[in-house]
């Protein structure tokens, strides 16, 4: 592809709303557990749009696949050894000093103007281009990661009654 295009815009707006959603978690707001997945989920369709541009680079599938499953594993430790405060009655949990989850937004935010800034460059570009799609697959395995082991631990974490 030469040249920036409509996908560009999509990537750009996925990046901008999983940051926007992990700015509650660092800010130490109570989430509901719809509201620890929402970041997941447009991190994973930004990943998505990111395998369209590998695929269509021509680079190994293994590669993306390796990065997305490194990262689901950083992800899963940080998730098993946050420490939780979780309120049952509410069904809403804090995560004390989750600043982590909004620097990789802001990884992935970074991944997606490596790719704009490349598509402006031209072939000049080339390289940049190439390790885009590999950086929003560590950010988006991470974030996944990360909420899955949150959810599993749920249940098991004993109850907190959240000041209004």
């Amino acid at each position: 592809m030469i040249g920036p295009n409509l996908l560009h815009i999509v990537l750009l707006g996925f990046a901008v709303i999983c940051a926007y959603f992990t700015l509650g978690e660092m800010n130490r707001r109570s989430l509901r557990r719809q509201r620890l997945f929402a970041p997941v989920l447009s991190a994973a369709a930004c990943a998505l749009v990111f395998l369209l541009f590998h695929l269509g680079a021509k680079q190994p599938q293994w590669v993306f696949g390796a990065v997305f499953v490194g990262g689901l594993v950083i992800g899963t430790v940080r998730g098993f050894t946050l420490p939780l405060q979780i309120d049952h009655t509410f069904a809403r949990v804090r995560l004390p000093r989750a600043r982590g989850s909004f620097l990789v937004a802001l990884g992935l935010v970074g991944a997606v103007l490596l790719e704009i800034g490349g598509a402006f460059a031209g072939a000049s570009g080339t390289p940049f281009r190439l390790v885009a799609p590999e950086i929003a697959a560590a950010c988006a395995g991470m974030l996944t990661g990360r909420a899955v082991a949150i959810a599993m631990r749920w249940r098991g974490t004993p109850h907190i009654d959240f000041q209004p």
